[in-house]
């Protein structure tokens, strides 16, 4: 009796393994042109560092954006002697790549982790208890910490800060609110950020703790002409609520000042501010 052959199964190109991508690189393709800008402006516009600055850079790739044309000042010997605190596995990346080529600035640069217990894979950030102690060590103080959020909404008395999980992120993202700023904590977001925050969120004016001598700037481009009508309609929303008298009221009562910078996104890289919306505004009876 004839022995039955086994089918041969052919595999196919879409068959093939898939390999995984980490959830944070998939956001550094998304609106990296306007990243760019804020980062530019970040840098060289708004809240510009001095020589031997001590820097806070919060996770995610508008930050990463931010340490890249920091790298360029730094490369160029207009910024020196820095020491950067970080959890952003990317920025030791970018870091490292610059160091091992021996380049004499970058190595005047000093890098350091205010959480090294743990990495997450999907965010490419670290996490641990010990952050709690480096960064609100009372002699911990940064000239300008750098936050990224995954969304910001401004809603009557509170503003939404979103966050992509999980709760260590938060833990994280609350005390890059509670920890010392000389010259300012920096929000970095884009367009499509603004107006609707997600599911994760906690509100930043209800921070225990909200350390409010330096003023936030939220640094957002505006809508471009091919922005999508919806993410308009949520940013001009936005806007309404921002200068709305129960937002103003809320922010004065907690001692906060927060600039809100918008860029213009049609000006071919090169920072232009188009408006420049604060809380609380000046010469507004808020009683």
């Amino acid at each position: 009796m004839a022995k039955k052959r086994k089918r041969a199964v052919a595999t196919t190109e879409s068959e093939s393994p898939v390999p995984h991508i980490p959830f944070e690189k998939t956001q550094e393709e998304k609106d990296w042109k306007l990243r760019q800008l804020v980062a530019e402006w970040a840098v060289r516009e708004g809240i510009r560092p001095n020589d031997g600055s001590r820097i806070v850079f919060d996770a995610g790739s508008s930050c990463l954006a931010v340490w890249e044309r920091l790298l360029e000042e730094i490369r160029h010997y207009r910024l020196r002697f820095l020491t950067i605190c970080t959890n952003n596995f990317r920025i030791l990346e970018k870091w490292g790549e610059d160091a091992g080529t021996g380049s004499l600035p970058v190595r005047d640069t000093r890098i350091e982790l205010f959480a090294s217990q743990e990495l997450n894979p999907e965010h490419l950030a670290f996490y641990g208890p010990e952050a709690r102690g480096k960064l609100l060590d009372p002699n911990f103080r940064p000239f300008v910490v750098y936050i990224g959020t995954s969304a910001i909404e401004f809603h009557k008395k509170s503003i939404f800060f979103g966050y992509h999980g999980p709760e260590a992120q938060r833990e994280i993202k609350e005390l890059l609110f509670k920890c010392h700023a000389t010259r300012a904590r920096v929000i970095l977001a884009t367009p499509a950020k603004i107006g609707c925050a997600g599911c994760h969120v906690f509100d930043i004016l209800s921070v225990e703790g909200l350390e409010t001598e330096a003023p936030i700037y939220l640094v957002t481009a505006a809508p471009g002409s091919k922005t999508p009508d919806e993410t308009r309609d949520y940013f001009d929303r936005a806007k309404d609520i921002f200068r709305s008298e129960q937002l103003q009221a809320a922010v004065a009562n907690r001692g906060l000042q927060i600039k809100w910078v918008i860029l213009d996104p049609e000006n071919d890289g090169i920072p232009k501010v188009k408006e420049i919306l604060s809380a609380p505004m000046e010469g507004v009876d808020l009683k």
